[in-house]
């Protein structure tokens, strides 16, 4: 029945230009970055650092965004009836997660990649190889697990609304908490994961012992977090009837 709604709602993402924006908004953002940095004073360390400080900010407003579009796009098919008559329903909450896990996934991958190509061919920078890229795709995507599963909840327990709101405020507390405001702290705001982490896996992949600490330190904190939000969400999904306030 997963895989079942899994096709389905990857279809569904065409008509709401889900698919279309994780598509669009990495080219252009990699593509930006790479001319900007074609000029640009800062060291090669600054400029990587900086590249996926701008993702792991963007992050959170983004995913708050595609979440609410696909929660209004159940409330418009017909008052979320497709995802009520389900027997198990967190079986459709479950497919939405993974579909939004997956394009996500695809839209990382494709906005480090191009800019790795760019940062390492095209402006001859060599302080990470392309290796680093790939895996801080990953690092990106699992850092805002937990986010995701809590704007599908806001989107679809409140309103788009909410889920965008947060999604902005979160992206400005990461901001913040990028500065010595969070330097203590940032473990435990999962909206400064995104930026924190992936800053602190390059400090890690570059040779920084005390970076390597730090990713120690945080990957209990993280896996509790995140778990624990997953069982949260599969409980509340299967005793969802519904409720949606109004815009």
């Amino acid at each position: 029945m997963l895989v079942r709604y899994l096709k389905a709602d990857f279809f569904k993402t065409r008509h709401v230009a889900v698919r279309l924006a994780h598509f669009l908004i990495p080219i252009g953002t990699a593509v930006l970055f790479t001319i900007y940095y074609t000029d640009s004073p800062w060291n090669e360390y600054v400029k990587v650092d900086a590249y996926y400080q701008a993702l792991g900010v963007a992050l959170p407003t983004l995913i708050g965004t595609f979440c609410s579009m696909l929660s209004e796009q159940e409330h418009s098919a017909g008052g979320f009836q497709s995802m009520l008559m389900v027997q198990k329903k967190c079986i459709p909450f479950l497919s939405k997660l993974l579909v939004l896990l997956f394009l996500g996934l695809g839209a990382l991958l494709l906005a480090s990649m191009l800019f790795g190509v760019g940062f390492y061919f095209v402006l001859g920078n060599r302080l990470v190889a392309l290796p680093f890229h790939f895996l801080v795709s990953f690092v990106l995507l699992g850092s805002s697990v937990f986010l995701y599963i809590l704007h599908l909840f806001f989107a679809f327990y409140f309103n788009k609304g909410v889920s965008v709101g947060l999604g902005i405020l979160e992206s400005l507390v990461s901001a913040l908490f990028l500065t010595d405001m969070g330097k203590y702290i940032w473990k435990y705001v999962p909206a400064s994961w995104p930026a924190r982490i992936s800053s602190t896996f390059l400090s890690a992949y570059t040779g920084n012992a005390d970076a390597d600490a730090v990713l120690d330190t945080m990957f209990p904190v993280w896996a509790i977090f995140t778990l624990l939000s997953i069982v949260l969400y599969i409980i509340w999904a299967s005793r969802w009837e519904g409720t949606k306030s109004v815009d």
